[in-house]
C-alpha cells in the first residue's frame, strides 16, 4: 500500500510576470527539497514570463537505499539500480 503523501512544506511558487499560459511542476532529488531548487524559477522567470513554476517538496519517509535513514523522497529505492545497469543484486 501507498504512503499518503504528506508535504513536508509548502511548494514555492515562482508567480508568472505575465499572462499566466502554462504551469511546471519541478520534483526535486532524493534528499533534496523544493527549497534547493528555487533559485530555478528566479532564472527562469525573465526567459518564461508566462510560465508559473511550483517547487514541492516531498514527504520524509525511509528510504530502503540508504539503510532506512529518513529523508525527503517521491519514491522508496530499494536498490541502485538506476545507476548500476549491470548490478546482479536487483
Amino acid at each position: 500500500m501507498a504512503a499518503k503523501y504528506r508535504p513536508a512544506q509548502a511548494p514555492i511558487v515562482s508567480r508568472p510576470t505575465g499572462p499566466h499560459t502554462a504551469s511546471v511542476i519541478w520534483l526535486h532529488g532524493l534528499g533534496d527539497t523544493g527549497k534547493g531548487w528555487a533559485d530555478v524559477g528566479d532564472m527562469f522567470s525573465m526567459a518564461l514570463p508566462s510560465v508559473k513554476l511550483v517547487f514541492p517538496t516531498s514527504s520524509l519517509r525511509p528510504i530502503t537505499l540508504n539503510g532506512g535513514m529518513t529523508m525527503y523522497g517521491w519514491l522508496q529505492h530499494l536498490c541502485s539500480c538506476m545507476v548500476r545497469f549491470n548490478s546482479a543484486s536487483c
